[in-house]
């Protein structure tokens, strides 16, 4: 315990440090009819300073100050955490290079000009490891492929299966999305066995409340068949393995489902009828859980990824008031984005 106490003692205080800055939503709501920006005091403790003196005035230029924010702290996080063990952070960043690589292939397919497909891309800063602008260069889908191939044969692989088929794309994301969660998984490995059972235990339960999503999506929502709905899901999550996520897809209503489920992840959604009410009742239970850990695991690894997971979610808040608000949305919009429907 001294050993974990010494080599992490740095990483703790910097953990400590930015959780300071974390704010719950409530603390946006008062803003949302207010015709003046977020005030200086408000940006100063939730860590966005750098907002102070001009506020974003465009949804771009927006949503790439708070990637920045992001990836400054994460890197801070790096830096104070030891060297064997910084791959665990520099996957959990890469799921924004996805997400760049979906925007990309959308703008491939749809023979997006070059300057518009470059504002769909938001600057990783030193987590990016694909050469972005080369894809961006590509001539089509089928150039792209191939300088990915040289890069991930694996993810390129996967994207082959559904790309041609421009009704499928929801199934090309999910199967990046599976990738993304593989790699994560992986990079436990080279962590100690303390250290990768409680990041596994918290990446699996994320890992399980996407399953339900897409689970319900695919059979509720689209139809998909349950080998197919199957196929697309991934399967090492915590508490959902592959027997239960089998029985799941079998099912096609939302109480079935629900009753077929682990007593925690059932109880959580007693009453609730909907999809979008469920992903909203399961990311209010990972958020909760992850509060639990920044709260009680002092000296564990598994603080900073519980540390990145609320700070995402705090800056989406943001991005969704000032977005809502540059756009001239209804402040009933708004605040249904922040809290849903019932607030």
């Amino acid at each position: 315990m001294m050993g974990d106490l010494s080599r992490l003692a740095f990483l703790n205080a910097r953990v400590s440090l930015y959780a300071a800055r974390l704010q719950p939503v409530d603390s946006l709501l008062s803003y949302i009819d207010s015709e003046h920006e977020l005030p200086e005091d408000y940006l100063e403790s939730t860590g966005l300073s750098g907002m102070a003196d001009r506020q974003p005035g465009s949804a771009g230029e927006l949503e790439q100050h708070l990637m920045t924010c992001l990836a400054d702290e994460a890197e801070g996080l790096m830096h104070a955490m030891p060297p064997e063990t910084r791959g665990i952070i520099r996957q959990w960043m890469r799921r924004f290079e996805f997400m760049n690589l979906k925007s990309l292939i959308r703008c491939k397919l749809t023979s997006c000009n070059l300057d518009l497909s470059r504002e769909y891309l938001l600057d990783i800063g030193h987590f990016a490891r694909l050469p972005l602008d080369e894809y961006l260069h590509s001539e089509d889908i089928v150039e792209f492929l191939r300088l990915l191939s040289a890069d991930d044969a694996s993810l390129a692989r996967k994207i082959r299966l559904y790309v041609e088929d421009p009704e499928q794309l929801f199934l090309l994301e999910a199967a990046m999305d599976y990738h993304f969660y593989e790699g994560l998984l992986a990079s436990c490995e080279p962590l100690s066995a303390e250290e990768r059972d409680g990041t596994r235990r918290f990446i699996g339960r994320i890992i399980d409340t996407i399953n339900l999503a897409w689970l319900l999506r695919y059979r509720i929502t689209y139809g998909i068949h349950p080998p197919h709905t199957f196929f697309m899901l991934a399967r090492t999550g915590l508490s959902l393995g592959p027997g239960r996520l089998a029985q799941l897809a079998k099912l096609d209503d939302f109480e079935s489902m629900r009753a077929a489920l682990p007593a925690d992840y059932r109880d959580s959604l007693e009453g609730v009828n909907s999809v979008a009410d469920a992903e909203m009742h399961m990311r209010a239970t990972n958020l909760e859980q992850a509060r639990k850990l920044l709260r009680h695991e002092q000296f564990h690894l598994v603080r900073a990824l519980a540390y990145l997971y609320l700070r995402e979610r705090q800056l989406l808040d943001v991005h969704q008031l000032l977005k809502g608000k540059l756009l001239g949305f209804e402040p009933t919009l708004i605040r249904e984005a922040l809290v849903g429907e019932e607030a």
